[in-house]
C-alpha cells in the first residue's frame, strides 16, 4: 500500500528573478519605459530605479503539525503518480484475496464451489473498503512522521508576497521562490497550497481569516497559479 513519507514542506529557494512585466508601473519622470507600460506619478508606490511596483502583503501565522499532515495527505489524494500506484494495488491486493479464498477453502474443505463464491465475496469487500483503509493507514503513518518532527518546521510563519515572488520565514529560516516558480494553487476546506514543486508548497491555514486576503493576491501576482480540477481518491 502506498504511503506518503516526509516531504520537504517549506518551499525551495530559487535565485532567478522574474523578468519585468510589460505591465509594471513606471514613474513619470523615468527616461525610458516598457512596451505597454503604464506611467504614474510619484507616489503610486514604492519605486526602484525609476519602476514604480506595487507594494507587498506580509502574512503572519502560526503553522501546527496538523497543517503539514493536511497537506501530506492532499497530495496523497491527489497525486497522479500515487493515485496510479494505489489503483494498482487495489487490483493486486483484490486479486489475490480471491485467488486465496478460493484456493484456501478449495484445498482445506474440497469445496471449490464455496471457494469460488467465498473468493468473490472477499474479492467485492476488499475493492469496496481498500480507500478508507488506504486512508487511515496514510494517516496513522503521517501521524507517526509528525511526532518524530518528520514533516517539517512548526511555530510562527513571516509570509511576504509581493513583486520578487514569495519569502517564508519560519524557524529561524528563509526560503523564497520567485513567481515564475509558482506552480499551482490548490485549495481544501481548511487549506490553501501555494505548490513550487510536485510536492513542496507554502501551506496557508484558512482558520486565520487574513489568509483571504494573501490569497487573492498571490492568485493576482502568480497570474491565476491554475490548479487541476478536483480528483477522486483512488
Amino acid at each position: 500500500m502506498p504511503l506518503v513519507t516526509s516531504y520537504s514542506v517549506p518551499i525551495t529557494e530559487y535565485r532567478t528573478r522574474r523578468p519585468q512585466r510589460d505591465t509594471d508601473v513606471v514613474h513619470g519622470d523615468a527616461p525610458s519605459s516598457p512596451v505597454g507600460a503604464i506611467v504614474a506619478p510619484c507616489g503610486a508606490a514604492r519605486c526602484r530605479r525609476g519602476v514604480c511596483h506595487t507594494p507587498g502583503v506580509q502574512l503572519k501565522y502560526t503553522l501546527a503539525t496538523e497543517d503539514h499532515v493536511a497537506l501530506n495527505a492532499h497530495v496523497a489524494r491527489t497525486s497522479e503518480p500515487l493515485r496510479a500506484q494505489a489503483a494498482r494495488t487495489r487490483v493486486l491486493g483484490t486479486v489475490l484475496v480471491a485467488v486465496s479464498a478460493v484456493v484456501l477453502i478449495g484445498a482445506l474443505r474440497q469445496d471449490w464451489v464455496g471457494g469460488a463464491v467465498t473468493g468473490g465475496a472477499a474479492a467485492v469487500a476488499m475493492w469496496c473498503t481498500f480507500p478508507g483503509l488506504r486512508r487511515r493507514a496514510t494517516d496513522r503513518t503521517l501521524r507517526s512522521i509528525a511526532a518524530r518532527g518528520g514533516l517539517g518546521p512548526v511555530g510562527a510563519v513571516r509570509l511576504t508576497i509581493d513583486d520578487t515572488g514569495l519569502r517564508e520565514e519560519i524557524a529561524g529560516t528563509r526560503t523564497s521562490t520567485s513567481w515564475d516558480g509558482v506552480d499551482r494553487l490548490e485549495e481544501t476546506d481548511d487549506h490553501a497550497f501555494v505548490f513550487v514543486g510536485p510536492l513542496a508548497a507554502v501551506v496557508l491555514p484558512k482558520r486565520d481569516g487574513r489568509v483571504a486576503r494573501a490569497l487573492e493576491e498571490i492568485k493576482t501576482r502568480a497570474g491565476g497559479a491554475p490548479a487541476p480540477g478536483p480528483a477522486t481518491p483512488a
